[in-house]
């Protein structure tokens, strides 16, 4: 499945952007440290659900954000919720495409080729529950305060 070929950088403190958010899922994503949107869709899933601050279900309403920011045209995702339509996402592909859970990025979810929310929904759930039972995923710490931190790991654990 490709993905869609747009600009994704977009501040999380412009007017467009807080147009999209509707539910204001970007406050904690500033307050952690991120300035745009190109950096969250670059996030591992596993990553984001690791920050201190951004809980499963702050991650789950940004990546509905993202989805509602990045995706106009959304008369499927209405005539899924009518019953108007069957579910056309082909999960078989996109699972072929990603099979190990814990490499997924935020943009391989939100800009997958013929996603939809109902499609986002599940795949965002079964990625959650992959993380939990990961061990990456530790009940009594997260693994970054912020998004600086993060970087700094990664950046450690790259020069290793």
């Amino acid at each position: 499945m490709k993905k869609k070929d747009i600009n994704t950088e977009v501040s999380l403190k412009s007017m467009w952007w807080m147009d999209k958010d509707e539910d204001g899922a970007g406050r904690p994503f500033v307050r952690a440290g991120f300035s745009n949107t190109a950096e969250i869709l670059e996030l591992r899933v596993y990553d984001m659900l690791n920050i201190m601050g951004i809980d499963r279900i702050m991650a789950e309403e940004m990546m509905y954000a993202l989805y509602r920011a990045f995706n106009e045209n959304r008369k499927a995702d209405n005539a899924l919720y009518c019953g108007i339509i069957d579910q056309y996402f082909d999960f078989r592909e996109w699972h072929r495409e990603h099979p190990d859970a814990s490499l997924v990025k935020a943009k391989d979810l939100v800009l997958a080729e013929g996603m939809n929310m109902e499609a986002l929904e599940f795949l965002f759930d079964q990625l959650a529950r992959k993380f939990w039972r990961s061990p990456e995923y530790d009940s009594r710490k997260y693994r970054y305060w912020n998004y600086r931190e993060l970087l700094e790991q990664k950046k450690e654990e790259t020069e290793r």
